[in-house]
């Protein structure tokens, strides 16, 4: 604090502050105002550079013993951010506390995470949902750095390679009828909505979707939209005809039991189907990938071919822009390949057209 004190002849300006080594207040006299400015503002990078110090020390002196069980539990209960965020988060989540857990969260590496990467890719998940879930935990240990519970995020400035998209085919109506013959009903149940109604398949959509949802009067499914910047919470569905007694006795049976969730096991919620699917593909014979979410693309890209109205479609699968649902959606199967050579008109070439000195001593068709 600068102060005009007439305490000194030719000095009557007066700086107090703190010695930042003794931590007791101090005063310094000076001829000019500009002199005490001067002075102050170094006092004060001093100081601020002394509190740096101090707290680096401490932060070097902390045991550094939290696990990744409690910073994620401490960034999940405590950041601030959306309830459905949170819950998505949380899902996966779960994967990185079955790999790292009980870890010391200050001892994990660069090489921890590349090998979590690779464990996740050769269970066929896609990079996408890896970078996510690598995204999760460096977002989780930042917050413990913010609130001085790590000295520093142990990963910072790891990167995982994009790697290239993966463009699965939808399932065959071969493949289709395959899995839903060797499938118990909760993977059933999730085939035939998929196909027929396009939902997301996991927990964003389809796996929140209840029987308060489903009106079997008119026909209609209120599904619970995904938080990718849907605005409305829910958007009607029509049923299917052919799926609606399928509808019917699943309600019938769940209401008996008191079952809330049009896809559960064993009278839960579902949160993830994958184990299941594994196991359901291997009993059906199946060895090409096939994901929950290729019913999704599936869904459009039998839509498309029989000629579905495309904004129509973007409404039903949540879209607002309709162009995703060609670029992301739509698979042209090779019957649609064939159809498409099939229907070009003959074309009469005559033959001293065709003639090729690069095909000399082959035998060319004379029309085409």
């Amino acid at each position: 604090m600068i102060e005009y004190r007439q305490l000194q002849p030719g000095k009557p300006w007066r700086v107090t502050f703190t010695n930042p080594s003794t931590g007791r207040k101090q005063r310094a006299s000076f001829e000019s105002e500009h002199d005490a400015k001067t002075f102050e503002k170094a006092q004060t990078e001093l100081a601020a550079r002394a509190r740096e110090i101090l707290k680096r020390r401490k932060a070097k002196a902390r045991p550094q013993s939290m696990t990744v069980n409690q910073v994620l539990d401490s960034y999940f209960s405590l950041s601030e951010m959306c309830e459905k965020t949170r819950k998505q988060s949380s899902y996966h989540a779960r994967h990185l506390r079955t790999a790292f857990g009980e870890r010391r969260a200050a001892l994990l590496t660069r090489v921890d995470i590349a090998n979590f990467a690779e464990a996740q890719r050769l269970q066929g998940i896609m990079q996408t949902t890896v970078i996510r879930r690598v995204s999760i935990l460096r977002a989780a240990l930042n917050f413990a750095v913010a609130r001085n519970e790590l000295a520093v995020n142990p990963i910072q400035g790891t990167k995982l390679s994009q790697g290239r998209s993966r463009r699965i085919d939808p399932p065959s109506l071969a493949e289709a009828c395959s899995i839903l013959e060797n499938a118990p009903d909760h993977i059933r149940r999730t085939v035939l909505i998929g196909l027929y109604a396009g939902p997301r398949i996991g927990p964003s959509e389809l796996f929140r979707l209840t029987w308060r949802d489903v009106d079997l009067v008119t026909g209609m499914m209120r599904m619970p939209n995904a938080g990718k910047g849907a605005n409305a919470e829910y958007r009607d569905i029509p049923v299917k005809s052919v799926l609606l007694p399928s509808l019917c006795r699943w309600h019938e049976k769940d209401s008996m039991l008191g079952i809330e969730y049009v896809i559960s096991w064993n009278g839960k919620p579902v949160r993830s189907i994958h184990g299941a699917w594994r196991r359901v593909l291997k009993k059906a014979g199946i060895t090409r990938v096939i994901t929950p979410y290729s019913l999704r693309h599936a869904f459009a890209t039998n839509a498309l071919a029989s000629g579905a109205d495309i904004g129509a479609l973007a409404a039903i699968m949540g879209h607002a822009d309709p162009g995703m649902i060609l670029k992301v959606y739509q698979h042209v199967r090779a019957s649609q390949k064939r159809q498409a050579v099939e229907l070009l008109p003959k074309i009469a070439i005559p033959l001293e057209l065709i003639a090729d000195s690069t095909f000399s001593g082959e035998s060319l068709p004379k029309t085409v």
